[in-house]
Parts: structure tokens; sequence; C-alpha cells
């Protein structure tokens, strides 16, 4: 088990690595847009390696479904899912709204 959690911290470095670059990226809006993508990728990839890391753990699994009902009614919780789905199904990305607005 302890692995599996090495996983999971290695996956919020990893989001967390993204997330310094974009902060970098500043106004170089192709940096920008492929930092947010994969910062976006990184932090959702948390919550599957979380549940794969605890799947057999019954009161995680308890625990895990209210907090998943509990998000669905939090409007940032909702606005970060709506984000990912658009980078990651979609392949939009909201950095480039900046981009087109900047040439304006």
């Amino acid at each position: 088990m302890v692995k599996n959690f090495d996983l999971v911290a290695d996956k919020v470095k990893e989001a967390d690595f993204f997330l310094e670059k974009l902060n970098q990226a500043s106004t170089n809006f192709n940096e920008a847009r492929f930092y947010f993508s994969a910062f976006v990728t990184a932090t959702r990839s948390i919550t599957f390696v979380l549940q794969t890391a605890i799947i057999n753990d019954i009161k995680f699994m308890e625990w895990y479904n209210q907090k998943q009902t509990e998000l669905k009614s939090d409007p940032l919780a909702r606005f970060f899912l709506e984000v990912g789905n658009e980078v990651q199904k979609r392949g939009s990305n909201p950095v480039s709204i900046f981009e087109c607005n900047s040439e304006d």
C-alpha cells in the first residue's frame, strides 16, 4: 500500500511542477496553453491514482463517494471539471482566449 501512496504523492508533485511552469510562462501563450493542459491532466490523474491505490478500502470508498457528491454541488469544483473535460476530451484550452484577445 505504501508504494501506491508514493504514486499519489508523485502525481501531486507532477501537478505542482506544471502549475509552477504555468506561473513562469507569463505572457508566452503557447507555453501557458501547454502547461495549463499538462496541469489539468496531472491534477485529474491524482484522483484516478488515489482511487486505484485505495480501491479495496471500504471506509475510503464510502468517504470518497460522499466527497464526490459534495463536489458536484460546489461551483468551483464544477468549473474545474468542465475545464478539464474541455482540455482533455475536446482539445480546447481556455488559455487560448487570452491569446486571441491580446491581438485586438
